[in-house]
């Protein structure tokens, strides 16, 4: 690792890294473990690196990558290696679902309108919803960084947890924790913490996904798609749409339903569905 800092006895001197550096760090690399990984996680552990003709008082430490699982050397060279890279925070994986408010949202579905819905903030790379370093001035004091700095002052967060059935992201206010709960995102932090602001843009993520999920949205299909299943542009959110109509029987869940006619192609048109006759379960039509 390139992090390293200079221990006299108990205090630190001079480090080549800040503590918001730090913290990105650690946060991006199990953020980009976890996406391989749902049931470990990746711990920077100090380590002494000081070379033998080094005559300066004290001693030079790093940080060495260990998994609470096994896993290969190369593995957490090629991890460590990309968590360098990213200068911003990764706030949300894209390639998973979401569980959120008793509503299952598919990435599919995700993938087809968060372009639409970013803050000025925010990019994608590599199905990462990333943001910029926040403005942490105010956050800690200019005092060098402690021989190892905690990544949770508070066992009173929200979390957000990782499923290992399936590719599921699952928000939870319950304190309870299990071999399969990792925390994600700390929300109970100081008011300047990185972590906290970035966890905060993930719930309102979340809210933006739940609610416009909910209302039916779609992405601009083509101008025939929109005219043909009577939708209407969002007025916030340009380039998504919201259908003008209500049908709890052919559509029950709008999004759902309208990402699957947007793929499979069929029917041409809601009014083709609402004049077709609709079957229940014993083969009988039913009224609309």
């Amino acid at each position: 690792m390139h992090m390293s800092y200079r221990c006299v006895g108990d205090e630190s001197m001079l480090h080549n890294f800040t503590i918001e550096e730090y913290a990105r760090y650690a946060h991006n690399l199990n953020m980009l473990h976890w996406r391989y990984n749902k049931t470990s996680e990746l711990i920077l552990d100090p380590i002494d690196v000081t070379e033998d003709s080094d005559e300066q008082d004290g001693y030079v430490r790093s940080f060495n990558i260990k998994c609470t699982e096994d896993v290969s050397k190369e593995y957490i060279d090629n991890i460590s290696s990309r968590a360098r890279e990213i200068t911003g925070w990764l706030v949300a994986d894209l390639s998973n679902s979401v569980y959120y408010r008793d509503m299952f949202i598919p990435s599919q579905w995700i993938s087809k309108i968060v372009d639409k819905i970013l803050a000025s903030n925010q990019t994608i790379k590599h199905s990462y919803l990333i943001q910029d370093s926040p403005d942490t001035t105010g956050w800690v004091s200019e005092d060098p960084l402690p021989p190892f700095y905690p990544t949770c002052n508070s066992d009173r967060v929200k979390k957000v947890f990782i499923s290992k059935d399936d590719k599921v992201l699952t928000y939870n206010d319950s304190l309870s924790r299990t071999k399969e709960e990792k925390l994600v995102y700390l929300t109970d932090m100081e008011e300047k913490d990185p972590r906290k602001i970035i966890g905060k843009s993930y719930i309102d993520f979340l809210n933006i996904l739940f609610k416009l999920y909910v209302e039916g949205t779609i992405h601009k299909v083509s101008d025939s798609f929109v005219n043909n299943w009577e939708l209407i542009e969002d007025v916030k959110y340009k380039g998504l749409y919201h259908p003008l109509w209500t049908n709890s029987l052919v559509a029950p869940v709008k999004s759902s339903y309208l990402l699957k006619v947007s793929i499979e192609g069929k029917p041409e048109s809601y009014r083709n569905v609402v004049l077709g006759p609709v079957i229940d379960f014993f083969g009988r039509p039913k009224c609309l």
